[in-house]
């Protein structure tokens, strides 16, 4: 049973308990009647009023939850593009992430997204200028993930292109130097760093993602709500 008809019978065995009670004190004699009749009249009146009263208040909150779920659908029909673009924009650092250590993909992923030169200003930036519509604690929080991945990417394909040149020289026969080991060491420590920042910043990824089905499965629930309603439903 929906809202407005609890209110109606409600107000409908309301005014029964009353017309009950009324007809139970009144006078068996019709000839009496009549030092009832002031009685009567306010009791039916203000049974009326009671009633437009309860009809009112029904109204104006009626109208509050209505007002109240347009804000918010406006708000998830403004954000949920938005959110679809950024797991789009940001798909190429899943794929980045199975090619480690190669960093060909991470750092193409960055200039997928406006540019090769990135700081945590640059990076919002750019997510809102391709995002547009996207909250601006989502731009910033991106903002301030990405930019140690980037600067571990830049460290990890130098430490790599070290490693590789000292390996190379290991299949020529010569026995690794302390200088190799410690390039080594260092390609090992940037691959860490590389891999542990592109991966905290993916688990936020899965939020976002998340998110946006909550907010889809929101969205169609408060328009289910407010055509009912309305009484389209």
């Amino acid at each position: 049973m929906n809202q407005r008809n609890d209110l109606l019978t409600f107000s409908l065995l309301l005014f029964s308990v009353l017309l009950v009670v009324l007809i139970s004190m009144m006078p068996k004699d019709l000839d009496s009647i009549w030092r009832w009749q002031t009685l009567i009249g306010n009791t039916i009146g203000g049974t009326i009023t009671g009633f437009g009263v309860l009809v009112a208040a029904w109204n104006v909150t009626r109208q509050m939850r209505l007002a109240a779920q347009a804000r918010e659908e406006d708000r998830i029909e403004r954000e949920l593009p938005a959110l679809k673009a950024v797991l789009r924009l940001t798909w190429p650092f899943v794929l980045a992430a199975q090619q480690l250590p190669g960093t060909a993909g991470l750092l193409r992923a960055f200039e997928m997204m406006g540019g090769r030169s990135f700081d945590l200003d640059t990076i919002a930036e750019a997510i809102e200028e391709k995002c547009v519509g996207i909250p601006d604690f989502i731009s910033r929080e991106m903002g301030f993930l990405l930019y140690p991945v980037h600067s571990a990417a830049i460290e990890l394909r130098a430490r790599n292109n070290d490693y590789e040149r000292a390996r190379d020289e290991q299949r020529s026969g010569f026995n690794p130097t302390e200088e190799e080991l410690r390039i080594e060491s260092r390609f090992e420590l940037a691959h860490k760093r590389c891999s542990e920042t592109l991966e905290e910043f993916l688990k936020y990824r899965d939020g976002l993602k998340e998110r946006t089905k909550l907010e889809r499965q929101r969205l169609d629930f408060l328009r289910r709500e407010r055509d009912r309603m309305l009484g389209l439903r």
